[in-house]
C-alpha cells in the first residue's frame, strides 16, 4: 500500500514488528474501522480472543491523571511532598528565628560598642582635664617657687645693701661694694656719684 507512492525503506522493521500484539491490534482497528461505521468501531473493544495488548504511554498518563488504581500512590506521594514542604517551612522558620536572634545579638553588640566608645571618650576628656589641672598646679608651683626665690634674693640683697662697710676688712669691703654696684645695676638704680652726696 505504501509503495504506490514511493519505495518502502523500513521493511526490516516491519518484519520485526508484524507479529507484535500492538501491531496486530492496530491492524485490526484499521480493518474494523474501514468495514464498520465509526460509531460501531468505537463501541467494539479490542478483546477478540488475542492476548491483551500492553498499555501505552499516553493511556497510562491518562489513567494516572484520571485517578485510576495508582491514585493512592499519587496521594502518598502528595503526602510525602506535603511533609517535605512542612519540614522546609519549619526549617525556614527556625532559620528566621535564628537570624533574628543573631541580629538581636549584633544590635546589642553595637549598643555595647557605642557605650564603650562613650566611656572611652569621657575617660579621655577627664584625663585631659586632669592633665590641664596638673599643668596649672605645676605652673602655680613654679610661680610660687620663683616668688620664694625672689624673696630670698631680696633678703640677701637687703643684707648686702644694709651692711655696715666701716667695720669690715678692706678686701671684704671691696667685695661688698662690687656686689652693691651689681645689685643696683640689675635693679636699674643709678649709683649716686660723689657730687650727689
Amino acid at each position: 500500500m505504501f509503495e504506490k507512492n514511493e519505495p518502502f525503506t523500513y521493511l526490516h522493521c516491519w518484519k520485526l514488528l508484524k507479529d507484535e500484539v500492538k501491531w496486530s491490534d492496530r491492524m485490526v482497528e484499521l480493518n474494523a474501522a474501514a468495514s464498520k461505521p465509526p460509531q460501531a468501531a468505537a463501541e467494539s473493544g479490542s478483546n477478540n480472543g488475542q492476548p491483551a495488548r500492553p498499555e501505552g504511554r499516553d493511556a497510562a498518563k491518562r489513567r494516572k491523571t484520571d485517578g485510576g488504581p495508582d491514585s493512592s500512590a499519587s496521594s502518598t506521594a502528595f503526602a510525602v511532598l506535603q511533609q517535605m514542604n512542612d519540614r522546609c517551612e519549619e526549617s525556614g522558620q527556625q532559620q528566621e528565628a535564628h537570624m533574628q536572634k543573631i541580629l538581636g545579638m549584633k544590635e546589642n553588640k553595637i549598643a555595647l560598642e557605642e557605650k564603650m566608645y562613650d566611656l572611652h571618650k569621657q575617660d579621655a576628656e577627664r584625663r585631659a582635664m586632669l592633665k590641664e589641672e596638673h599643668l596649672k598646679l605645676t605652673k602655680m608651683d613654679i610661680e610660687v617657687r620663683d616668688k620664694q626665690s625672689e624673696a630670698q634674693l631680696l633678703t640677701a640683697e637687703i643684707g648686702i645693701m644694709g651692711a655696715d662697710l666701716e667695720k669690715l676688712a678692706p678686701n671684704v669691703k671691696a667685695y661688698y661694694l662690687a656686689m652693691q654696684a651689681e645689685i643696683m645695676k640689675r635693679r636699674g638704680i643709678r649709683s649716686p656719684t660723689s657730687s650727689d652726696m
